[in-house]
């Protein structure tokens, strides 16, 4: 009973399979039915009749980002209450050793500048 209601309510499951049997009378009896609609890639791109139905999508080899200057990796503002004035202590991490100079500017909503 659960599983028959579970099934109604959602429909879709997750097939391995890149062929369709879903006429019967086949292999599989009808009871193969693909979800290659689901990959936007052409379905004649996921191997062959013996080999592995896996969708060959993806990057090709290793990935790395490499910044060409200094870059800020984190920023933390941490507000401070000091005798009815706000004070903000601000801490930036640089991820590369860098040699340049930094300029922080703090300004209020309208533009101006506070410190």
């Amino acid at each position: 009973y659960a599983g028959g209601r579970a099934r109604r309510a959602q429909p879709y499951t997750h097939f391995y399979n890149t062929w369709t049997d879903t006429g019967g009378g086949g292999e599989f009896e009808g009871a193969a039915p693909s979800a290659r609609v689901f990959v936007r890639k052409p379905q004649s791109d996921f191997g062959w009749d013996w080999g592995p139905a896996l969708v060959p999508a993806g990057l090709p080899g290793p990935v790395s980002i490499r910044p060409q200057a200094c870059a800020i990796e984190g920023l933390v503002l941490r507000p401070l209450v000091a005798s009815g004035a706000w004070l903000v202590e601000a801490t930036a991490s640089i991820g590369e050793p860098c040699d340049e100079e930094a300029r922080l500017a703090l300004r209020a909503p309208d533009g101006e500048l506070c410190a």
